[in-house]
């Protein structure tokens, strides 16, 4: 059985690969960049702007959450502001005010939710059946990274 160190790493290790492969699929202005509703994974219209229309294009609204999340995954408190990832394996990175309280209430929740939640430094590291979660923070975001084993 891995470390909980180990599972993080090879957790993390998944996610940016997954993250990376998808860089080549970056907007060459086609339709297959596009996902439903015309959105991009930064959560940006992709519809073209009207010539007739002189106003600047809106703010980006929140990302949208994949498709493919494990059922019965809690998700935590704030904003989605970006999605990296592909097929059961993401990184979800939300703007939160407070990242330590966020943190602790999403392990809580976690927890709840039948995870085996191993605490560290900045986040927490859970597990359930086959599914890996890693939860960091930074000043201003809660990150959470999950993928089956």
């Amino acid at each position: 059985m891995l470390t909980v160190a180990q599972r993080a790493s090879v957790l993390t290790a998944a996610v940016v690969l997954a993250g990376a492969g998808l860089t080549g699929c970056q907007d060459s202005g086609s339709d297959a960049s596009r996902g439903p509703g015309g959105l991009r994974s930064g959560g940006q219209s992709t519809a073209p702007a009207s010539a007739a229309s002189p106003e600047p294009p809106a703010a980006p609204s929140a990302a949208p959450q994949p498709d493919d999340l494990p059922e019965g995954m809690p998700l935590p408190q704030g904003t989605l502001a970006s999605v990296d990832g592909t097929a059961g394996a993401y990184r979800l990175v939300y703007t939160v005010a407070d990242p330590a309280a966020a943190v602790a209430a999403y392990g809580a929740a976690l927890e709840a939710g039948g995870y085996t939640v191993d605490p560290h430094e900045g986040g927490v590291v859970a597990s359930k059946d086959a599914l890996q979660v890693v939860v960091t923070t930074t000043p201003t975001t809660l990150e959470v990274a999950f993928a089956a084993e």
